[in-house]
């Protein structure tokens, strides 16, 4: 585990400034720093309060951004996406340690966000609330540059717009949404009749503009992949029991 240090100046990495005081460190194994705010700063217009996180992925990449060695030869694939995704939109990782508010979206102290000069890109639920119109128990949401939750990649099932949403997983099970948020493509989580016609458990299905089905695909649900987190489902398990209390 690599030993924290403390700035002795200020640091300004891509337009952000990271007050002296604040302590960082090299997290494995892709070596994002890692930076502990001593003060409040402001990373792309938004407020930060002290003793919040602030995590940049280095560039270039360091060789373990391939995976395996097997991947190396594609080093430049992974440096250009790197570049593209995180870099050029300096991108910052925060989990802040005070509530804050991104556009109209509701962050609380323990989420955690993703922050580029455009606005926020996504962010990580760890209680539910109301975004983009729909309560989500928990989830991690995409965001377009318009500010609307584009994509929700749920660690539980719910239901959206009173589709039954199959959730869980290792990385999460996606629902992708229109600029209206509307249920654009699901998972179901149980068998469900949709406008006269029944479909099975582990469904994917694809509506157009109009909210008819184009497309349907079932998936393998049942495999290791689809396991619960138990970190998150802990997480917002013993919220909602605070909030029913």
């Amino acid at each position: 585990m690599s030993t924290s240090e403390s700035l002795t100046a200020d640091l300004v990495i891509r337009g952000v400034t990271i007050p002296a005081g604040s302590t960082f460190h090299d997290a494995e194994p892709f070596g994002d720093r890692v930076f502990s705010l001593a003060r409040a700063t402001i990373v792309h217009g938004v407020d930060v309060t002290a003793g919040s996180t602030l995590e940049v992925a280095p560039f270039p990449p360091p060789l373990s951004a391939c995976f395996s060695l097997l991947l190396v030869p594609l080093y430049p694939w992974f440096a250009w996406h790197r570049y593209r995704n995180l870099v050029r939109p300096a991108v910052f990782a925060i989990e802040p340690a005070d509530p804050l508010i991104v556009g109209i979206v509701e962050i609380h102290a323990g989420d955690r966000l993703w922050l580029g000069r455009d606005g926020l890109v996504d962010l990580m639920i760890r209680s539910p609330r109301i975004i983009g119109g729909h309560a989500l128990d928990s989830g991690t949401v995409t965001f377009g540059r318009n500010g609307r939750a584009q994509k929700i990649m749920l660690y539980r099932s719910q239901r959206l717009c009173d589709l039954p949403c199959f959730g869980s997983g290792l990385v999460g099970t996606e629902v992708l949404l229109d600029d209206a948020g509307r249920v654009r493509r699901c998972v179901l989580s149980e068998d469900t009749v949709f406008r006269g016609k029944s479909y099975a458990r582990g469904t994917r299905i694809t509506f157009d503009d109009t909210g008819r089905v184009i497309a349907t695909k079932v998936m393998a649900i049942e495999v290791a992949l689809y396991s619960p987190r138990p970190a998150i489902m802990s997480s917002t398990a013993s919220t909602s029991r605070a909030e029913r209390r």
